[in-house]
């Protein structure tokens, strides 16, 4: 099966995971945003990702209740 991963960061020095998308071949959709200080952010991110959040009910979530990942 292929599944295809979409995310979002604050910048690329000091990455924060701000959202995340999987769409899996098959049609199943994971979508979740996280919280984020935006002066954490680059300029990018505050002109171009930030006004598209918050945009999709229930996508706002904690870290915490992300699936855990194995290393």
């Amino acid at each position: 099966m292929l599944i295809f991963i979409d995310t979002e960061f604050s910048d690329f020095i000091n990455t924060e995971l701000i959202s995340i998308g999987l769409v899996s071949q098959n049609d199943k959709k994971f979508y979740a945003e996280l919280p984020i200080e935006r002066r954490e952010c680059s300029d990018f991110v505050k002109e171009v990702v930030l006004p598209q959040l918050g945009k999709i009910k229930d996508a706002q979530c904690t870290l915490q209740v992300l699936p855990p990942t194995e290393n």
